[in-house]
């Protein structure tokens, strides 16, 4: 069967590598219990990026449902993040699988009165249209869904229609980071940044007031 997915390790990959370029040294993944976590891509690039950096991949900073890789809610989010704040040392940045799950956690935060990013920094994945309307604005990877769905029809009709070769075919998309103010407080939506230009009538600085996008294969 073929197949047509993007590159979840290495999008998890940079999105750390984010955090820690940040600062950051104690960061949390939520969304898979840790005897779970190493059949799921995005925890592997999680990993993959604390080893690089020479960061202890510490299994108490890892929680999240008994389900295996299948999916983690928003109820899974908030109550990671409440579970990891009552560690005598907290992380002080969060991974979460999706970006539901990051929505969770960043309510989570909010019930413990923290601030994010200032105590705490949130970043999901998926860029689902709702991340950008989160306050803050929440960081996170995007994975470019029109174009797997568009290849994905193409070799099923090729299929169909005995065209497609023997062999299986596999096409794996590259994703792009895209950094808001839930990991970084200088970063702000294009739609902050739309609203800011309408009623001042100038371009507001570019590193400032609109939101970073980092493309990688």
């Amino acid at each position: 069967m073929d197949c047509v997915t993007a590159d979840h390790r290495k999008g998890a990959y940079e999105l750390v590598s984010h955090l820690i370029a940040l600062g950051h040294r104690r960061i949390g993944f939520i969304g898979i219990d840790p005897k779970d976590a190493r059949n799921l891509r995005r925890y592997l690039g999680y990993a993959d990026a604390l080893t690089k950096h020479g960061l202890p991949v510490n299994q108490d900073f890892v929680v999240g449902p008994e389900s295996g890789p299948a999916y983690a809610t928003q109820e899974d989010g908030y109550a990671g993040l409440v579970k990891l704040w009552q560690l005598k040392k907290p992380p002080t940045a969060i991974f979460a699988r999706n970006d539901y799950t990051a929505i969770g956690a960043l309510h989570g935060a909010h019930a413990l009165g923290l601030a994010v990013p200032g105590d705490v920094a949130i970043a999901g994945f998926d860029n689902i249209p709702l991340a950008a309307f989160m306050a803050p604005p929440l960081t996170t990877v995007e994975q470019p869904i029109a174009e797997q769905g568009k290849r994905a029809a193409e070799f099923l009709l090729e299929r169909i229609a005995g065209s497609a070769p023997a062999k299986r075919r596999e096409v794996c998309f590259g994703s792009r980071l895209i950094i808001r103010a839930s990991t970084d407080s200088r970063a702000r939506t294009d739609i902050e940044r739309r609203v800011l230009v309408e009623a001042a009538g100038v371009e507001p600085p570019r590193g400032i007031y609109r939101a970073q996008l980092v493309d990688f294969k």
